[in-house]
């Protein structure tokens, strides 16, 4: 008589969360405002509102990494990030509110990812990277019928090589990117309030 033992039990990669973590700042410093704004939450393209970490593969198929997943969806830590970025420049004296905050703001700022291009090469070293691009749409509040003044709104892009093709050089590559988009979008919103009190 033979007996075995069959083990079933398959191993499984450990999943990795990955959060977003501002770079430095380009901006060495602004004129504290006497004014608030209220951050509205960031939209992301509906392709990206899963947990999971996606690129383009040399352009011909499109993976996503289950055991790379970002920590929360992406929509709620890219506001994270700009009211990070926000309240770190100080530009905003009376703060940097959210849509559940008391404060009547002066300000309001929307703002959503167009692209997100996420992108690998296994043939080409310096084909890895991340190019993202950002609209924000910049308003006054005003007590007219005609509702509140847009200020702007202004779209900007910035890419960032990665070291390979790895997944974990993804999320250090976004952060940088979206450090360096939001520093534009502070420094235009900087120039604009400056304006609007002179007016």
């Amino acid at each position: 008589m033979f007996s075995s033992c069959l083990n079933l039990k398959k191993e499984y990669p450990e999943i990795t969360y990955y959060g977003l973590t501002p770079d430095k700042r380009l901006i060495d410093s602004l004129n504290t405002q006497d004014v608030a704004v209220l951050l509205r939450n960031v939209e992301v393209p509906e392709a990206f509102s899963v947990r999971s970490i996606i690129a383009n593969v040399d352009n011909k198929t499109i993976q996503r990494y289950f055991y790379f997943r970002w920590i929360n969806d992406l929509s709620y830590l890219v506001t994270d990030f700009v009211e990070s970025i926000l309240i770190e420049y100080k530009l905003f004296g009376r703060g940097v509110v959210r849509n559940s905050s008391i404060t009547l703001p002066d300000y309001f700022l929307e703002s959503r990812i167009i692209e997100m291009d996420i992108r690998n090469s296994t043939i080409n070293p310096d084909s890895n990277f991340v190019a993202l691009s950002v609209n924000f749409n910049f308003f006054k509040r005003t007590e007219t019928k005609e509702g509140n003044k847009l200020i702007f709104s202004k779209t900007f892009d910035h890419k960032v090589k990665r070291p390979n093709n790895f997944a974990e050089s993804i999320p250090p590559a976004v952060s940088k990117s979206l450090s360096v988009i939001c520093d534009y979008a502070v420094a235009e919103m900087s120039k604009a309030i400056i304006l609007e009190s002179v007016e």
